[in-house]
């Protein structure tokens, strides 16, 4: 049987698709160079073609402007790139990556591939929405998304003989994103924190070493560094020799460093070692161990009893494959971390992720019992992995968390110009989340400042606090305006008239936020604009008519 849904690692560096075989068993589909990851590079060209891939990441240093890579750390953000004289926002380019993946698993026959894609676990709400249009310009049929960790968590609890409640720490370093996810495993998939930084990965080791490539290259050769630096197409080579380099050391101690600079025709050669590399990129493995720690801290604080005697140390993405963080992982925990498939284990975890959503969305519309679907207790892997591979009865429930809090923007007085964040919900909350009205969790009461106020605008806040009543620093990198809406009040509202703002977050971590007036019961229910993000209209009109103009290679 050969169910149609499939999971997407939308990946910074690398993406890959995994779908099920007509034994009904999860495989990773393959491209049109019979390699099971594509690098998410697009090469724009002749006018209304896009090459996705190997070929577009071989481009990079012969038409360095033609060619985006690494757009997903740019997802939810205001950037934009011209190219074949068209504007394209993130979620535009990886729409013709996600196509790309599409045609060449051969799902171009499907009127709409169900699909279930991959997010960081420390995406916010921006990020995650502009990951979904991605999927809509795509053609796709976005059931959810996922966090990556608790994906490659799914793919790894499929293989255990038995899944008893054990805690498993994921160390999940891909080629642009980090997260650190602390995951609870028995018949259901508890996520207990979780910590990241979407834009520390992979390619910030090549960055560090491909920078000092060329310090070393410009002091013996006399060259300006910042000037070179600017050589977009010598500069794209230097990166592509640094991954190089930064493989060859994953399984040699040394290797030899050579390049030429064509436009002078100078060229350069010395030996680099294992050492050298780890010296270079210390501090980034450092950064890395900081959020190992606040997520074990979020832990403990949870969970007074946990502890790390017994947790499993999982390590995925590609990264992982750099000796360094074994063996700093190794040193940290004193025992020996597990590298679980770190190029496919995200993208197979999906793919079983799907065929969970989409039988649940099936069971639902025929007002069947959800709760039927899922795994209880202590189950043997002989007991589950039928069902779980072939599409029957039994799932494992996914209780992820958010990786953000979200609050209002108040005013203490009419006076107040600055004004303060109170969050309604925490970072590391258990996501679906609902407004509570007994325990006044996801709910925040607020009241006008003046009187005659013909309408109240509330503005929404993305924070790494993780307290509800801290006054944030609006200013704060870590404390970011996310949306507005604004709430319409009756003529003649007396001063201090009551307000209640309710906030709810689904399993895909996507925000839903309305105000209420107490009295009135005037409400705006609206799901929160985030800004950068582009509209419902414009994903039907303008962007999709973009995207469905360029040609895949």
């Amino acid at each position: 049987m050969n169910e149609k849904v499939y999971g997407i690692d939308l990946g910074t560096t690398y993406s890959c698709i995994a779908g099920f075989d007509e034994n009904g068993k999860v495989e990773v589909f393959e491209n049109d160079i019979m390699e099971s990851t594509t690098p998410s590079v697009v090469w724009f060209h002749d006018g209304k073609k896009a090459t996705v891939g190997a070929i577009a990441k071989e481009q990079i240093a012969i038409e360095p402007t033609s060619v985006v890579s690494a757009i997903k750390r740019e997802m939810g953000s205001n950037y934009s790139i011209k190219q074949l004289g068209k504007e394209f926002k993130p979620e535009m380019v990886s729409a013709l990556i996600l196509k790309k993946l599409v045609k060449d698993a051969k799902l171009s026959r499907f009127p709409k591939p169900k699909v279930v894609i991959t997010v960081p676990a420390y995406f916010g709400i921006n990020e995650r929405e502009a990951t979904k249009n991605a999927g809509v310009l795509a053609g796709l049929d976005v059931l959810a998304l996922i966090d990556e960790p608790s994906a490659a968590a799914i793919s790894y609890g499929m293989e255990q003989e038995k899944l008893d409640g054990k805690n498993v720490l994921v160390y999940d370093l891909g080629g642009g994103t980090f997260d650190v996810t602390i995951i609870n495993i028995s018949h259901e998939i508890k996520v207990i924190a979780t910590e990241g930084d979407s834009r520390l990965g992979g390619r910030d080791w090549d960055e560090e070493i491909a920078n000092y490539f060329i310090e070393r290259f410009c002091k013996e050769k006399g060259y300006d560094k910042e000037s070179i630096s600017k050589d977009k197409a010598f500069y794209a080579q230097i990166m592509s020799v640094a991954e190089k380099i930064k493989r060859q050391l994953s399984y040699r101690t040394s290797t030899k460093v050579a390049f030429k600079y064509d436009k002078f025709g100078d060229s350069i050669s010395f030996d680099f070692s294992r050492e050298d590399f780890n010296d270079l990129t210390e501090v980034l493995l450092y950064r890395t161990t900081l959020l190992v720690e606040k997520a074990l801290e979020e832990a403990k604080k949870k969970d007074s009893t946990f502890s790390t005697s017994d947790i499993e140390i999982l390590m995925v993405g590609g990264s992982t494959l750099m000796p360094q963080v074994a063996e700093m992982l190794e040193k940290k925990f004193n025992k020996k971390p597990k590298s679980y498939n770190p190029h496919e284990a995200v993208a197979r975890g999906a793919a079983f992720y799907a065929l969970q959503v989409n039988k649940v969305k099936e069971t639902t519309e025929k007002g069947g019992n959800i709760d039927e679907l899922f795994l209880g207790g202590d189950v043997s892997k002989n007991n589950q992995s039928e069902d779980l591979s072939l599409g029957g009865e039994k799932f494992i429930r996914v209780k992820p968390v958010t990786s953000k809090s979200y609050g209002i923007r108040y005013f203490k007085s009419v006076s107040d110009k600055n004004g303060y964040v109170l969050n309604v919900i925490l970072k590391n909350t258990q996501i679906p989340f609902k407004p509570n009205e007994d325990s006044r969790e996801g709910i925040s009461k607020c009241a006008t400042l003046s009187e005659n106020a013909s309408s109240v605008l509330f503005e929404l806040y993305e924070n790494e606090d993780t307290t509800f009543r801290k006054e944030l620093d609006i200013e704060d990198d870590f404390c970011t305006k996310k949306g507005e809406m604004i709430l319409a009040l009756p003529p003649n509202m007396p001063k201090h008239e009551p307000l209640t703002v309710f906030m709810e977050l689904s399993e895909d971590g996507l925000l839903h936020v309305w105000g209420i007036h107490n009295r009135t019961g005037n409400k705006c229910e609206v799901s929160i604009k985030t800004e950068n993000i582009l509209s419902q209209e414009e994903i039907g009109r303008t962007a999709q008519e973009i995207v469905d103009g360029i040609m895949i290679d």
